[in-house]
This record gives structure tokens, C-alpha cells and sequence, in this order.
């Protein structure tokens, strides 16, 4: 039957519906996520039971959304067998359960699943505690803070405020001049009393004799 608006009543009419969105499958990392719903199937060749669990993304950009995953249980391949324990294990020990007994115990638990990408799909490939793990989104980074200074007293700035220290005018620089010997006058020398000098007496003269006529 090709009749579309038999089966649904009356014409499709896409206007009236919410266009389903094309998801691109979650980068490879670490995500916080719980366990959404859990179910038990037989597999398609009817010979095994596998685990079908649902993980809803808890946190970050990705939050809410959705990553399958498939254990085997029982199947004719052993290692198939093998490889699904050894997930299941690692599952009930992320999530501290010392023994499964239903699947149940699984719901709304909290665990750290390692997500990897094959063919455009998402799997499952390793399981961690939430609580003794880094955590699972990328940290942002974080910005350097700078000091904290003391606002000094009188400067508005509350407590805790980052205050820009003042600038400090340089200190005038007084010109070195060179240093000129001063001229100190010399103290007056005491001047000795000088003795009065006598007046010399001429010797007297003596009056010549005469010369006789004779003896000129």
C-alpha cells in the first residue's frame, strides 16, 4: 500500500511537525552520563541474549544527549562471551555493585563512559567512576588572576579590590655645582712697636789748624 493518507488519516503535511535534527556523533573523549534504560534481547539469530543500555550525557555541551551500547551475555562465539564480562565487569565496578542480580540495579547510575567513533557511530569502549576521575568535559581555561593589593588608606577601593599602585613623580635632581674655594681674610698680624730711632750726632768738627804759609 502506497497510500500514504489512508494509513495516517489525511495527507502528511510536513508544516505541521518538528523536523528531526541531524545529530553528528560525540567527539572521542570522557563523558559523564547514566544509565537511561536497560533491556535484555535475544539476538537477531536467536541463539544469545545481549544487554541494550541507553546513556543519557549529564553534563556540558553534549548534555542530554544519547550513546547505545550492546554486552553480550550469552552466544555461541566465547569470545564474544569473554569480551562482554569483561565490559559488564567493568561497568558494575564503576558503578560500586558488588553483585548483579537484575538489571535493574543499573538505572539512573551515574558512571564515566569513554566514547570512540566507528563508521559515523558512537560505542562504548571503557567505563570509570564518576567520583575518583578527572572530570570528563575539557576544562575552560582559566585566566591568570592578578595579585590582590591592599587599597592604601584613603583610596576607595573596598576589600579585596585590585588598586593600581600611584605613580611616583621622580624626585627633582639638584645640579651639583663645583665647589669654589672662598677667600677668608687673612687675621691682622700684630705689628711690633718699633723703637724710635735716636738721631745720630754728627761727630764734631774739628776746626783744621792753619796751615802755614810755608808748608802750602
Amino acid at each position: 500500500m502506497s497510500d500514504i493518507a489512508s494509513i495516517l488519516g489525511q495527507p502528511f503535511d510536513p508544516g505541521a511537525q518538528e523536523a528531526s535534527q541531524a545529530w553528528e556523533p560525540l567527539a572521542p573523549g570522557w563523558y559523564n552520563a547514566y544509565v537511561e534504560k536497560e533491556e535484555i534481547k535475544l539476538t537477531h539469530a536467536g541463539d544469545g541474549y545481549f544487554l541494550k543500555l541507553q546513556f543519557c550525557v549529564i553534563d556540558g555541551p553534549s548534555q542530554n544527549r544519547k550513546v547505545f551500547t550492546n554486552i553480550n551475555l550469552s552466544n555461541p562465539s566465547e569470545q564474544c562471551v569473554k569480551i562482554g564480562k569483561a565490559d559488564l565487569t567493568a561497568l558494575t565496578q564503576s558503578l560500586d555493585i558488588p553483585l548483579l542480580q537484575d538489571t535493574s540495579q543499573l538505572l539512573n547510575e551515574a558512571v564515566q563512559i569513554r566514547v570512540t567513533v566507528k563508521k559515523d557511530q558512537n560505542e562504548i569502549k571503557g567505563y570509570k567512576p564518576i567520583d575518583q576521575s578527572q572530570p570528563a568535559t575539557p576544562a575552560a581555561p582559566v585566566a591568570p588572576v592578578p595579585p590582590t593589593i591592599a587599597p592604601p588608606a584613603g583610596i576607595a577601593g573596598g576589600q579585596g579590590a585590585v588598586v593600581a599602585p600611584a605613580p611616583v613623580a621622580p624626585a627633582p635632581v639638584t645640579p651639583i655645582r663645583p665647589t669654589v674655594p672662598v677667600a677668608r681674610p687673612k687675621p691682622p698680624v700684630a705689628q711690633q712697636p718699633v723703637a724710635p730711632v735716636a738721631p745720630q750726632q754728627s761727630p764734631p768738627t774739628t776746626s783744621a789748624a792753619p796751615v802755614e804759609p810755608w808748608k802750602q
